[in-house]
């Protein structure tokens, strides 16, 4: 008894910081402090990626209490709400390039790719010649609904419903204050984008990758290599700014793992990105991908854009908004050179310490992921609101994973997989 209640005392405090994120990145910053917003959101960012590995065991499941029916039907009730509430959303902004132009864009990309043209070429209908710059999947995502003829945008609700089944997964055995908890977050998250913040849904294409990072957060404790495949050909085709964590987490696995795993893993994502690269036109364009983590580099080093950048900066969470204008091109490196070395640390860390207690890979990889995630957003030198979505939906999924757990108190008992 007394295990079983220190367990649900470490997954209530889980969730009460999940929570405190999620309002560091929504209510809280729109309603009260941006600074405070910023200070608890990096401090809980931190705390979920590093609270699993320091409990004294996984969540365990208590016998389930929660009838499938039931977490069914309070899930269709959210996706109910949210559907109409985002189609409501959708109906009020239409799709304009002077107001924001990154879906207009992408429906360029979408139908020059349908109609056999070059999908990167100049686009002069927009700003009198706009580059288009967006990897494969983030504008490929949108070709359902150019196909189909229904408006765009009925994707991204689509891909924040899938976000949400992988939250709440109604499927398994749980508890219903496991499942309350989950569904109460979620509204947390859920009101904020789709009712106070609708511009996410409206005028953005971040839920592709809110939704990629998702599925490669779910994928982790699963032994399924193709929707990790998947998951990780389309975060990296999407905004690849976990490419040096995949890399570190394959190659331990590939090392210290299992081996013929790893390799399935590592040539089937390479084998999918490759032929998304080809059949999107990506292929010619790799040195403008390469180029994307340098594109605001001008916002920091010209002084004639101080005003734009300090305005994108003092209405946003993130480090930045406590550096001064001359500092940002420093913290931009920092972000570049930490993301790169961070990940191996990480792995280095497990490998000499952790493992020899038991934590397994699968919940160390979600973990780890989430701390670059809170490194790379945090201290991005031009922190625009949407991108800490990514992170901040992960926490979801991975308080989820954490509280789901399947395997109980003897997680620590385990030994390490054998290398194949």
């Amino acid at each position: 008894m007394r295990k079983i209640i220190a367990v649900k005392q470490s997954s209530w405090w889980l969730g009460l910081i999940v929570l405190v994120e999620l309002l560091a990145q929504t209510y809280l910053p729109a309603y009260g402090s941006k600074d405070l917003a910023a200070v608890l959101y990096l401090a809980a960012g931190l705390a979920v990626g590093l609270l699993p590995l320091f409990s004294k065991q996984l969540a365990a499941v208590s016998p389930a209490s929660l009838p499938k029916s039931l977490a069914w039907l309070l899930f269709t009730l959210l996706a109910a709400a949210t559907t109409y509430f985002g189609w409501q959303a959708i109906r009020a902004q239409a799709l304009d390039h002077t107001f924001a132009d990154m879906l207009p864009i992408i429906k360029i990309m979408g139908e020059r790719w349908l109609a056999g043209e070059e999908v990167y070429a100049i686009i002069p209908e927009i700003w009198d010649g706009m580059q288009p710059i967006y990897l494969p999947v983030m504008w490929l995502a949108y070709v359902p609904a150019l196909v189909l003829d229904f408006d765009m945008r009925i994707m991204n609700l689509i891909f924040m419903l899938g976000v949400a089944l992988l939250v709440l997964q109604p499927w398994r055995v749980q508890t219903l204050a496991s499942y309350l908890l989950r569904f109460l977050l979620l509204l947390v998250l859920f009101s904020y984008i789709f009712y106070a913040y609708t511009t996410f849904i409206t005028i953005s294409e971040e839920p592709v990758v809110v939704a990629a990072y998702a599925c490669l957060a779910f994928s982790l404790r699963r032994k399924k290599a193709a929707l990790f495949i998947i998951a990780l050909a389309s975060c990296l085709l999407s905004r690849y700014a976990l490419i040096f964590w995949a890399a570190a987490y394959l190659l331990y696995e590939l090392v210290v793992g299992e081996r013929r795993e790893a390799l399935i893993k590592g040539f089937g994502t390479l084998l999918l990105v490759l032929v998304l690269l080809v059949i999107s036109q990506g292929i010619f364009e790799l040195e403008l991908f390469y180029s994307l983590k340098d594109a605001y580099l001008d916002s920091f080093q010209n002084p004639d854009l101080l005003w734009r950048t300090q305005n994108t900066v003092s209405k946003n969470i993130g480090i930045a908004r406590f550096l001064p204008f001359e500092r940002l091109l420093s913290l931009h490196q920092l972000m570049f050179w930490g993301s790169l070395v961070l990940p191996f640390l990480l792995f280095g860390w497990y490998h000499f310490g952790l493992r020899q207690k038991g934590i397994p890979l699968w919940l160390f990889g979600l973990c780890s992921l989430k701390l670059c995630l809170v490194f790379f957003f945090n201290f991005n030198a031009l922190p625009y609101s949407y991108l800490f979505y990514t992170s901040t939906t992960l926490s979801l999924v991975l308080f989820s994973e954490w509280i789901l757990n399947e395997k109980g108190p003897s997680y620590r008992k385990e030994k390490a997989a054998p290398r194949q």
